[in-house]
């Protein structure tokens, strides 16, 4: 995956809800040295309705012992961890937020630190077909496709999506280089 490519020492994930991401990332990295930090609101009234089911998630996931779990803002946690983690390679996956408020983070988080190798993005979907969109991510999407860092979006690469048989709507990651690869101030950094 690209965390692995990327040599990851930590994964940071914001939007912890049902820990299917921080469970699937604890099992891919169970024998070597990464560390994976979740965040998530935890409040439905802030995270919405995912939040809700986080201690629920913190209480069945409590033995992967490579999962610290976190309860906050990613905007203002990230930064705290980024800065905790100094000198480490880090990879971010987001879950949540959604939309452009998942795009700020990344962005926020790749100005803190070059220690920031990628931002991964869970449901960046087009707007088209409709049934795609499902409220989550067509804006993101489509200023993606104009973002240079912009690298993979699975939804849309049908080499991808048929080498591992999935349909278009059901697979939308999308992953965004860190300054390793692009400087800052490239088009669609903010």
């Amino acid at each position: 995956g690209m965390a692995d490519m990327a040599q990851v020492d930590v994964m940071l994930e914001s939007g912890t809800a049902g820990g299917r991401s921080a469970e699937f990332m604890s099992n891919f990295f169970r024998e070597t040295h990464v560390q994976i930090v979740t965040v998530d609101a935890g409040v439905a009234s802030v995270g919405g309705r995912c939040a809700e089911m986080v201690k629920d998630t913190h209480q069945r996931l409590k033995s992967f012992t490579n999962i610290r779990f976190l309860i906050g803002d990613s905007f203002k946690i990230f930064p705290k961890l980024i800065k905790e983690f100094k000198g480490k390679r880090i990879g971010l996956f987001i879950d949540g937020p959604k939309r452009m408020a998942g795009v700020r983070l990344c962005m926020q988080s790749l100005k803190a630190s070059s220690d920031v190798k990628f931002c991964a993005f869970h449901d960046i979907r087009p707007a088209s077909p409709p049934s795609c969109d499902r409220g989550m991510g067509a804006e993101a999407y489509t200023y993606m496709s104009n973002w240079t860092r912009s690298g993979l979006r699975s939804c849309c690469d049908d080499n991808f999506l048929s080498h591992f048989n999935i349909e278009r709507c059901d697979s939308c990651v999308a992953i965004v280089a860190g300054r390793d690869t692009y400087p800052l101030g490239m088009r669609g950094d903010f």
